[in-house]
């Protein structure tokens, strides 16, 4: 379930593993960031999620472009 689509994130549910997914498409400044993580914290509590914040093995990078990438590194 999506709680949050703006340009730079999306914060989600994911209610297999009760966490909250939190993908990064692109830069944020200091207020977009700050709202986008207001809104996962809020979102786990809402859920009370079982699992802890943690990161993804799955790295993104920004190209040229500034969109987000998938690397297997």
């Amino acid at each position: 379930m999506i709680h949050v689509d703006e340009r730079w994130v999306t914060v989600s549910w994911e209610a297999d593993i009760q966490a909250v997914l939190v993908e990064w498409k692109g830069f944020a400044d200091s207020k977009e960031l700050r709202s986008s993580l207001d809104a996962a914290i809020d979102l786990a509590h809402r859920k009370k999620a079982t699992r802890r914040p943690g990161l993804s093995p799955v790295r993104a990078e920004l190209s040229g472009r500034g969109r987000p990438r998938r690397s297997s590194r």
